[in-house]
């Protein structure tokens, strides 16, 4: 578990969903596991732990219009 430092847990809270790259970034995860990051109690504010469940990445699908 990391704990985000404060002007970043405070954007995530702003935007959760738009923050996911910096956070995974900061944090070190991987992009095929899930996270939470806590927000209550103060104890435990901005920690943030990697999940055991594993999601599916999908990639962009080409088409021979994109090309």
């Amino acid at each position: 578990m990391k704990k985000l430092p404060p002007e970043l847990f405070k954007r995530y809270l702003e935007n959760p969903l738009s923050m996911d790259l910096e956070v995974r970034k900061y944090c070190g995860l991987r992009e095929d596991r899930y996270y939470t990051v806590s927000i209550w109690p103060e104890e435990v504010a901005s920690m943030v732990k990697e999940n055991n469940k594993v999601r599916e990445v999908k990639t962009k699908k080409i088409s021979k219009s994109d090309q």
